[in-house]
This record gives structure tokens, C-alpha cells and sequence, in this order.
């Protein structure tokens, strides 16, 4: 649903595969299970759209780690993705983590490396200082 110009999407945890209806994304989350990983469903009017799958750190002062953040192709350049992101940057951030680091690379061959990483530096993202192969955002720690 878009509402004057914002989108709004339901995102819920997936509790088991079954739970997924679409045969890709039922793939591509049975893939990206870890066991310590929180995996996302991304709904429009109902329908599924996308999904995150985000590894958990197992400290707070860790990193969490997406591994996938996927949309289906006609949902694609909509804000669905960036609506994922945000997602798990909200969850990292409740359990204390200092940030989030992810590898740009596109599991799904008809997205170009390149376009991915400028997909992620416009979401805030930067190339990690320790490892060129990873981008990474830090959460600044406000003090009031």
C-alpha cells in the first residue's frame, strides 16, 4: 500500500519455511537460515514481496550481519529494499549493537556488483576500514 507517497509494508519474523508462500522466497530463506539468524518476511496488501535475512552477533558489541536482502523483480526500485534494511538496522539497534556489516554481493546474477554497492553507500553504508571485501554502517551513540 502507498499512502501519499510512503510505502507501507508489514514485516514479520518467519517462523517456519511453511510460513513462506512464494517458491522463491521459501528458497532463498531456507538457504540463508544459520539457526542464529533472524529471517524477515516483507508484505504489500498481503502479498509477499521481500526478504531480509539477518545474522545475529552473539554479543551486543558485535556487528549483526546481513546476509540477504531480497525483492521480488516486480517489487523491485519501490522501497521495499531500502524498507528491509532500515528493518534490520531498528533490530541490531535494540539489542545495543554498535552496527552493521554486510558483503555486497548480489545473489541474484541479474543484479550488477557495482550497482549494489552504490545501492548500500546511498543507505549510509561504507567500504569497511579492516576489509575491502565488506560494507559496514556504525550507529552513532547519541548522549542527551
Amino acid at each position: 500500500m502507498v499512502l501519499r507517497g510512503v510505502l507501507v509494508l508489514e514485516i514479520h519474523q518467519i517462523e517456519t519455511f511453511e510460513d513462506v508462500k512464494d517458491e522463491t522466497l521459501r528458497y532463498r530463506v531456507k538457504r540463508a537460515s544459520t539457526g542464529r539468524s533472524l529471517e524477515c518476511i516483507a508484505k504489500l496488501d498481503g502479498n509477499e514481496v521481500g526478504l531480509l535475512s539477518l545474522d545475529i552477533g552473539k554479543r551486543p558489541e558485535d556487528l549483526d550481519f546481513i546476509y540477504e536482502v531480497y525483492v521480488l523483480p516486480d517489487h523491485r526500485s519501490k522501497g521495499v529494499g531500502e524498507k528491509l534494511v532500515k528493518y534490520a538496522e531498528c533490530q541490531a539497534r535494540s539489542r545495543g549493537c554498535l552496527g552493521i556489516r554486510l558483503e555486497a554481493r548480489a545473489f541474484d546474477h541479474t543484479i550488477d556488483t557495482q550497482w549494489l554497492i552504490s545501492w548500500y553507500g546511498k543507505q549510509g553504508y561504507v567500504i569497511a576500514k579492516n576489509s575491502s571485501e565488506y560494507m559496514e554502517k556504525s550507529f552513532s551513540l547519541v548522549s542527551i
